[in-house]
Parts: C-alpha cells; structure tokens; sequence
C-alpha cells in the first residue's frame, strides 16, 4: 500500500478578486511604510529640536 500523494500547494491567486485584494494590500503596505518612515522623521526632528532648546538653555544663549 503506498501513501498517499501531498497536495500540490500554489501561492499565486486563485480568482481574479484575490489578485485585486492583493494587489490593494500590497498597496496599503507600501502607503503605511511610506507614513512610518514620515513619522519617523517628524519624531526625530521634535527630538533635535527638544535637545537643542535644551542646550541653548544650559548655556545661557
């Protein structure tokens, strides 16, 4: 008796409506990465400028 065979796996789309909600995730991930980056900086740039006040305060500027 031999076993049976595993099923074939595939990762690609099945329907037309999974490629299209792919599609749009894959968008939406890129968009959220985008505003990530974005705050990011704008978290940097409030920091710089918390230490450099800071700074100026210490010396007396």
């Amino acid at each position: 008796m031999t076993p049976p065979e595993p099923p074939i796996i595939t990762l690609g789309p099945a329907t037309t409506y999974e490629a299209v909600t792919r599609q749009m995730v894959s968008a939406i991930e890129d968009d959220l990465r985008e505003i990530k980056m974005r705050l990011n900086g704008l978290l940097f740039l409030v920091a710089g400028a918390v230490l450099t006040d800071l700074a100026l305060r210490l010396v007396g500027a």
